[in-house]
């Protein structure tokens, strides 16, 4: 249950200059959430997270990630040692443990796993991600070794304020099953009863939402009698 605190906590959430800042009322300091794209450290790009050198490479950005109170991204491959390619179409990737030391080093608190290419090296990658983020002090959501632990919130306080992230990826190789691996499946019934679920122990629910079906009107046939707007309400989607 809330109690009466909760019911003060912030009431708006405004999108300013590439920052998400949860606006509170008068009596509750403001939180600044800072949230990212994909960060996928393979071949060219694998120095952004190179534990030797990223400090440096996200110089540009430290003021503003530090003026922030959580600062989130995309894990959009699995890191793992293990070669074990997931048959599928498109792209494999992965890319080594230690880079979540390297992501953390930039500044990044959080990370999300819902993705198609969480699971591109299997369960064995996706267990060696979890324990590489969690080694590095990175907090995770969205992916995880079954359909309910992938579906549990990540639940952070910013600036006192406890915003509650949920992360969905589109239905395919990498979504999670009950007794499997993976990732939060896209499936917007669940995925508004998760977020109703999340709202009672949080002031904010952050879902971030890995396909193009909350802009594109066409829709899978299963879900075009709910618009997706009406399933995220009352979560910030990105």
């Amino acid at each position: 249950m809330r109690d009466n605190a909760a019911a003060r906590i912030p009431s708006a959430l405004e999108l300013e200059s590439g920052f998400v800042i949860a606006a509170p009322a008068q009596e509750l300091p403001a939180a600044k959430l800072i949230i990212g794209g994909d960060i996928c450290p393979i071949a060219r790009g694998a120095k952004l997270a190179d534990p030797a050198c990223a400090a440096d490479i996200w110089a540009g950005i430290s003021a503003p990630l530090a003026s922030a109170d959580l600062r989130i991204a995309n894990l959009e491959c699995p890191l793992s040692d293990k070669q074990n390619p997931l048959p599928k179409s498109g792209p494999v990737l992965s890319a080594k443990p230690d880079c979540a030391k390297g992501i953390s080093a930039a500044g990044f608190d959080a990370l999300t796993l819902a993705n198609n290419h969480i699971m591109d090296h299997g369960g064995e990658g996706l267990a060696d991600t979890l324990a590489a983020c969690a080694d590095a002090g990175i907090q995770t959501a969205g992916a995880g070794e079954n359909l309910a632990a992938a579906s549990a919130p990540l639940v952070v306080e910013a600036a006192g304020i406890r915003v509650a992230i949920l992360a969905f990826a589109e239905n395919e190789f990498s979504a999670a099953g009950r007794d499997r691996p993976g990732a939060c499946p896209l499936d917007l019934p669940n995925n508004y009863l998760q977020i109703q679920s999340a709202r009672q122990n949080a002031a904010f629910v952050l879902s971030v939402t890995m396909w193009d079906i909350l802009t594109s009107t066409a829709f899978c046939p299963l879900y075009a009698w709910l618009s997706p707007r009406d399933c995220l309400k009352d979560s910030l989607y990105l």
